[in-house]
């Protein structure tokens, strides 16, 4: 029998280009929640993780450098981007957190990047998969690049409360 999934998920085994079932993944619906991981990029674009599609789910990527955090909380809702104004260099640790009260914060290195508003909490569970590394199916956010994620991405956690 499976196990209740844990309110922190061990993502640290996952690969750039690995997925999850939504099933197994963290479950985010309708909680705040906050990703940290490690990462460093060989390239100005690309996707660090994305879960969910066009009608619900979160992405962390990268446009020319900076890391972005999207949430779409839903159909006919668009899109928030957060973007740091920073770029990451080297190893940088990113955290993006998604609050009660539908803040959006985003910190490099922990110091605090960007912060915005969504217009609430994701529903529901996202019903795509969780990417690592790439979007499989439908793109949660705008972002170009469907190339795998080329450097590393480590020290991934998803908490929710």
């Amino acid at each position: 029998t499976p196990k209740k999934a844990a309110k922190s998920a061990s993502l640290t085994m996952l690969k750039p280009g690995d997925t999850l079932a939504s099933s197994l993944a963290p479950q985010i619906g309708n909680q705040p929640f906050t990703i940290s991981c490690v990462v460093e990029s060989l390239q100005p674009d690309g996707i660090i993780l994305a879960h969910g599609g066009i009608s619900a789910g979160y992405a962390l990527h990268l446009k020319q450098g900076h890391p972005v955090f999207s949430v779409h909380t839903g159909a006919g809702s668009e899109v928030v981007d957060l973007m740091s104004a920073a770029k990451i260099t080297g190893l940088t640790r990113i955290k993006a957190a998604l609050a009660p009260d539908a803040t959006m914060t985003l910190c490099l290195n922990d110091l605090a990047a960007a912060t915005g508003k969504a217009p609430g909490l994701i529903p529901r569970q996202p019903q795509e998969d969780f990417c690592l590394g790439h979007d499989n199916v439908k793109p949660v956010a705008n972002y170009s690049g469907k190339d795998p994620f080329r450097g590393s991405i480590a020290d991934l956690k998803i908490t929710t409360p």
